[in-house]
């Protein structure tokens, strides 16, 4: 009987002991995070949390930017933005053992699922997504436009501008915080891709005026490395002048006229110009370097050349930047000039661009495209023929026993390329320009002068 009693009451102690043991524990069919935490004592469930936590302060987040070639990256960790667990989710996770009755634990567990709310510093987050708008966010410019003495005294064409989306990108960031508070992966990267839409501006080209400057139409461009000062000052005075000119509807546009008198009293110093068969100084040399520009400008427009004329030799100045010989056009009033002829529904308007530290002159036109499309070929290179031996000739003005360089050896050739201008499938002009550079011999002054004691 003893036995019995005994017995008993050990079973008794066993039953009782792990009644209280369950009482403490979490109960059946319990996931926090994701994770099933059934049967975990308090203690355990601190170290989860704590765990937890720390593995949200080691996410990355990474915005990702890619448009155009241009690719960029923002970072950020759940440590910088102090990602945690909200205080009322600790609070309820803490309190899943509380409100359970024992019966229930122990015989009619229900299942139970917790989210937890993840919280993060807002204020770090706005700083980050100002940074990324700051960066890729372009403004778009209204148009100006100022129309007097028949000249454009101020233009800026519209451009669309790019626009952050930053309440997307918020929201984006804020799917994947709560995906990561209902058991998401802890481990990686995080990306999100940003978005921009394009901004348009409150005054477009179309609008600025009624001569029908609406869109960029054509451009081109030369290089003028190595020029001496007096050569850079007469481009910069010339493409000063053409820059504003407009040419109205069905107008022939003649260079030497729009620019004028070219001469020291106008503001041209000296430089290096072929007249009479030499290379001599004299005023406004450098100004061939701008009507080539334009003659390249009107090519890629498709609009009509009227009149233009090579040089007699080769030019190394229009040969610069990778451009094959016979895309220029010399000018020397009143003998040579540059003419295209506007035949577009529009005006056009020339704008100058020069860049002095790349020694680089670009002519951009504007106006109204009719859809005309251009097909022009590379210049076709033969004949070439190699400069004569070099000219020597007595100058007193120098010493005897002193030579001076004057003229540069160019060899001869003769170049050609073709172009043909379509619009809807039918070709409005097919045409060849020919150019016949002459072999140039290099001069050499030799002195015949007293030498000097």
């Amino acid at each position: 009987m003893a036995g019995v009693v005994l017995g008993f009451l050990v079973l008794s102690f066993f039953g009782l002991f792990n009644v209280l043991a369950a009482r403490a524990r979490i109960p059946a069919k319990t996931f926090v995070w994701g994770q099933d935490l059934s049967g975990r004592r308090e203690k355990e469930l601190e170290e989860f949390l704590v765990s937890q936590e720390e593995r949200l302060a080691g996410v990355k987040f990474a915005f990702v930017f890619s448009s155009g070639g241009e690719d960029l990256a923002w970072e950020i960790s759940g440590k910088d933005l102090s990602l945690k667990m909200a205080e009322l989710s600790k609070k309820e996770v803490r309190g899943i053992t509380r409100g359970v009755s024992l019966w229930q634990k122990l015989f009619f567990p229900k299942e139970r699922i917790i989210v937890p709310r993840l919280v993060f510093a807002e204020d770090k987050l706005e700083s980050l997504l100002a940074a990324i708008g700051g960066q890729i966010s372009i403004s778009p410019k209204d148009a100006l436009f100022v129309f007097e003495d028949k000249k454009v005294k101020n233009f800026q064409p519209s451009e669309n501008g790019r626009a952050f989306l930053k309440e997307k990108a918020k929201q984006d960031f804020l799917g994947i915080i709560n995906s990561l508070g209902a058991g998401g992966d802890l481990e990686g990267e995080k990306l999100l891709t940003v978005s921009t839409q394009e901004a348009f501006p409150k005054v477009k080209t179309e609008d600025s005026n009624r001569l029908g400057i609406k869109e960029f139409l054509a451009k081109g461009e030369s290089y003028f490395l190595d020029s001496i000062p007096g050569r850079v000052h007469n481009i910069l005075l010339a493409s000063l002048i053409l820059h504003g000119q407009v040419a109205a509807p069905g107008e022939t546009f003649s260079f030497n006229e729009r620019i004028g008198k070219v001469s020291r009293e106008a503001g041209y110093r000296q430089a290096y110009v072929i007249k009479e068969g030499k290379t001599v100084l004299d005023d406004g040399g450098g100004v061939c370097q701008v009507s080539s520009t334009l003659f390249r400008a009107a090519l890629a427009a498709g609009v009509p050349i009227v009149e233009r004329r090579a040089h007699s030799y080769r030019v190394s100045f229009y040969e610069q930047g990778g451009f094959l010989p016979g895309i220029d056009a010399t000018v020397f009033p009143p003998w040579a000039d540059f003419k295209f002829k506007n035949d577009t529904p529009a005006y056009i308007l020339i704008q100058t661009q020069v860049d002095q530290e790349k020694k680089k002159l670009a002519i951009e036109l504007y106006g109204t495209s009719d859809g005309r499309q251009v097909e022009m070929t590379q210049p076709k290179i033969w004949d070439q023929k190699p400069p004569p031996e070099p000219v020597y000739q007595d100058d007193p003005a120098l010493p005897i026993g002193v030579t001076k360089q004057i003229d540069k050896p160019h060899w001869g050739a003769k170049t050609v390329f073709e172009r043909e201008v379509i619009r809807n499938g039918e070709s409005l002009i097919k045409e060849s320009f020919y150019s016949h550079f002459i072999p140039w011999a290099a001069v050499f002054l030799r002195g015949t002068g007293p030498t000097a004691r």
